[in-house]
């Protein structure tokens, strides 16, 4: 279970209401029994709380609330809480990225301002699977494959391709140097991910088993009478 708590001093509201759940990555609500609006708790001291299950690894939730006082006035609120667990993307995982790059560099590269915390590395992370994700489906898109790709068999290849985008991203967004020995390497990685991705795009020289892009008009001749 994950908690988002609230600590409102002073004044005792008559209620705290979340409104508002979804991952923060996608805009896509996150649904709740029963559906929101539903309420926090209290738990004395003038902190509030409301638990929910946590519905996939390395999801950034965000949310909103309101604090109705006695007078019937409110107040808004709003906030991120990061998912405990791994983070994953829909074609690499976390798991994926530290096998390729070393799980102490991606440690290195997630944290931005040299102050270690495992929820914003994996808040970090969640970020740049998404980033990947997103890259992959745009270079794929007008293709052979319908996007996002809804693949029947488990792909090392795309798994591989997002985890070097996903890798590189959190490598240069940290301001590491690409003009050394690693970074140059680094660049080369990323120059041939694309290069394959675009060669995936036809179906032709590198396949996916992965569903078809719906024809939008016919392909063969048609009779019309």
């Amino acid at each position: 279970m994950l908690s988002i708590t609230r600590t409102i001093l002073g004044a005792v509201p008559s209620s705290v209401s979340l409104l508002r759940l979804q991952n923060a990555c996608t805009g896509a609500p996150i649904p709740l029994t029963p559906p929101l609006p539903q309420p926090f708790l209290s738990a004395g001291g003038g902190n509030w709380s409301f638990s929910f299950p946590q519905s996939a690894a390395g999801i950034i939730y965000s949310y909103s609330y309101r604090i109705t006082w006695p007078d019937g006035s409110f107040s808004p609120g709003s906030g991120l809480l990061p998912g405990t667990q791994p983070a994953a993307g829909r074609y690499a995982t976390q798991a994926d990225l530290e096998n390729l790059f070393g799980k102490q560099n991606i440690a290195l590269w997630a944290d931005l301002d040299n102050t270690p915390n495992l929820s914003t590395a994996i808040q970090r992370i969640a970020l740049a699977l998404s980033y990947a994700d997103a890259t992959i489906d745009n270079a794929l898109r007008g293709g052979a494959y319908a996007v996002p790709l809804v693949l029947f068999s488990a792909s090392s290849t795309l798994a591989f391709w997002a985890s070097v985008l996903a890798g590189l991203w959190l490598y240069h967004n940290r301001g590491q140097r690409d003009d050394d020995k690693d970074g140059n390497r680094y660049r080369a990685m990323r120059a041939d991910v694309m290069t394959q991705l675009r060669q995936c795009k036809t179906g032709l020289t590198i396949h996916l088993d992965a569903a078809p892009a719906q024809l939008s008009s016919p392909q063969t001749p048609v009779v019309i009478r």
